[in-house]
């Protein structure tokens, strides 16, 4: 009989049980733990295997937890940067939306100003001096892919001014200075031609060949 503490305080029949001599011994059940704990783990008799064995959660729930206070951190210093980055990109590209803005209503200006040009020179010699007309055809001519008209000016004393910049590779500004002259526009000395290689512009400014000096 197995019992916790003493039998005759626990059970109301201890002694009509005790007077059938059916009761060989009476073990507690600290004597009975101390003698299971002795049986090897691999004897039949071990009943313990066949029970489920209390896991440590301590130790994982100790390395999940700082495994995710670690990522936290890592994802709390990395959210500041990718905002930063976000903003640049934004700035950058409403910087390069605003020029190039800029640049396509530039372009649209010279696109009439040549339009303009083309339909005084197609209405023939007699709606402007010969001389001018001829001019005209010669500078439409002259003006390369890589080059844009920004500005045309020319006075009544055949004085003109000239502005132009560059918008393509390959771009030779001797040569082209040498068809501006072919047409008519000869640059006045000694600053009559500027051309700055950096920015891309262009300004020559003089008189008409054949014209009054």
């Amino acid at each position: 009989m197995i019992a916790d503490g003493e039998p005759e305080h626990v059970c109301p029949l201890w002694g009509e049980i005790r007077a059938t001599g059916r009761l060989e011994a009476v073990v507690g059940l600290d004597a009975l733990a101390a003698g299971a704990s002795r049986i090897p783990v691999g004897h039949p008799a071990n009943l313990l295997e066949a029970f489920p064995r209390p896991r440590q959660l301590n130790r994982l729930l100790l390395c999940t937890g700082a495994g995710c206070l670690a990522a936290a951190a890592a994802l709390a210093a990395a959210v500041p940067g990718q905002v930063g980055r976000m903003r640049a990109d934004e700035a950058s590209s409403g910087a390069r939306a605003a020029a190039l803005a800029a640049r396509l209503a530039e372009l649209d200006r010279n696109q009439a100003e040549m339009d303009r040009l083309r339909s005084e020179a197609a209405k023939g010699p007699g709606t402007l001096p010969v001389g001018r007309h001829d001019a005209l055809l010669g500078l439409a001519a002259a003006v390369p892919d890589s080059l844009t008209l920004t500005s045309l000016e020319i006075a009544r004393d055949d004085a003109f001014l000239i502005e132009a910049i560059v918008v393509g590779p390959d771009f030779d500004a001797d040569a082209f200075r040498r068809a501006l002259e072919r047409a008519g526009f000869k640059p006045g000395s000694p600053n009559g031609w500027s051309y700055d290689p950096a920015s891309g512009r262009i300004s020559a400014r003089g008189r008409l060949a054949g014209r009054r000096q």
